[in-house]
């Protein structure tokens, strides 16, 4: 996994224990805007939660399981782009990305989203990304329409969310 320039302003690095405290802080200042969308901002409670969330995914990169970049923006953390459930037999996996409130809004999830995907299909090993978005999140809509992912279809009742089950929508993108 190798860190990527993505712009004059814009680069995905790879996840380093320093990013913690700003990484946490973007989380802490919109903690209730978080804790809606991403059920895991309920257990990142200080900079050592965050720390130990980037050492975690430093060994599930190591073991193949996790690919994951922290996206800079004018060499500041601004939030996280990574690929989960990879399966490398069937050449596909799931994106995921959060970006803090304050750097949304100026295509930094776009831009950035556009660049893993093709860095991702260059190297030949995965044909096909998906991305699942809760239906209800439109900012996550509109960049996987932005970025050129197709919506698959609706799953009903797929996600749940403060114990109220949701629609979650399924985007994927094809390589070629």
């Amino acid at each position: 996994m190798e860190d990527l320039k993505v712009d004059s302003v814009i680069e995905l690095r790879s996840p380093l224990v320093e990013a913690a405290p700003y990484l946490f802080k973007l989380i802490n200042q919109e903690r209730q805007f978080f804790e809606r969308w991403l059920p895991w901002a309920t257990a990142i409670k200080s900079v050592k939660d965050e720390a130990f969330f980037l050492i975690c995914a430093q060994k599930k990169i190591a073991d193949n399981e996790l690919w994951l970049w922290v996206i800079y923006y004018n060499q500041r953390p601004a939030g996280i782009i990574d690929l989960h459930q990879l399966d490398l037999t069937n050449c596909h996996g799931q994106i995921g990305y959060w970006l803090g409130r304050i750097y949304q809004k100026h295509g930094i999830m776009t831009a950035s989203l556009n660049k893993l995907t093709d860095y991702l299909f260059a190297t030949d090993r995965l044909h096909r990304l998906d991305l699942l978005i809760e239906a209800s999140n439109q900012t996550s809509y509109a960049v996987a329409q932005r970025a050129g992912f197709k919506q698959q279809t609706v799953l009903r009742d797929y996600l749940l969310r403060n114990q109220v089950f949701c629609d979650a929508i399924l985007f994927s993108k094809i390589a070629g």
